[in-house]
């Protein structure tokens, strides 16, 4: 056999371990799975039935493609490999870099530190009036009401913001909600944006790598 068979023969059989390992491994467990950290349960085996024999093969294909062996593994590898080697982030609609590495989330929590969408002064007048509402049913029932929302890690550490965020209003939506509610209400709010921008001083008050 010559040196070109050889290696056709070699990348055919690798190919063909390679897309038959999963099966393999799913009977012989010969690779262990990490942990679901998923936020969500994997999709039960669908039945085969008359009545929804048109629909198996797209039930059976969204059931293979959650419950495959070492998906996990597989999910976590690609996730390290792209932060580890580009410093890049696999969801970067969800999830971004900022300076040395931090990560922070996207999406809502994103525009509410930049302050995109911000509330109208309709959306202020009814948040007021529900937190009122609230205030004045638990103090009939002898109960003390405080407002508080937790500042979204952004807020607490701007400094590790990349540049290409760009803020749209000098408050975030818990900052906004929280200067209409002392202005303009009786409800008593604690704002923690100021102790935790003092407690960061002694130690990290955020995970690096998480929201909390």
């Amino acid at each position: 056999m010559n040196s070109n068979k050889f290696r056709q023969f070699l990348l055919l059989f690798l190919f063909s371990v390679l897309i038959s390992f999963p099966l393999i491994n799913q009977q012989f467990h010969l690779v262990k799975d990490t942990i679901n950290t998923e936020n969500k349960a994997p999709l039960p085996k669908p039945k085969l039935s008359e009545q929804k024999i048109n629909l198996f093969p797209t039930l059976y294909d969204q059931y293979y493609a959650s419950n495959f062996t070492v998906r996990q593994r597989l999910i976590k590898d690609y996730y390290e490999f792209n932060l580890g080697l580009y410093i890049k982030s696999p969801h970067p609609e969800q999830v971004f870099i900022g300076k040395n590495n931090w990560l922070f989330m996207g999406g809502d929590e994103n525009d509410s530190f930049t302050g995109s969408r911000p509330f109208s002064q309709k959306d202020l007048e009814q948040i007021k009036k529900e937190l009122e509402y609230r205030q004045k049913y638990l103090k009939e029932k002898g109960t003390k009401f405080y407002f508080v929302i937790a500042p979204v890690k952004a807020s607490v550490y701007p400094e590790y913001i990349p540049e290409a965020v760009i803020k749209k209003s000098k408050y975030s939506w818990a900052q906004q909600v929280n200067e209409f509610l002392l202005k303009n209400s009786s409800v008593p709010v604690i704002d923690l944006h100021e102790t935790l921008w003092f407690a960061k001083k002694g130690g990290n008050v955020y995970f690096k790598n998480d929201n909390h």
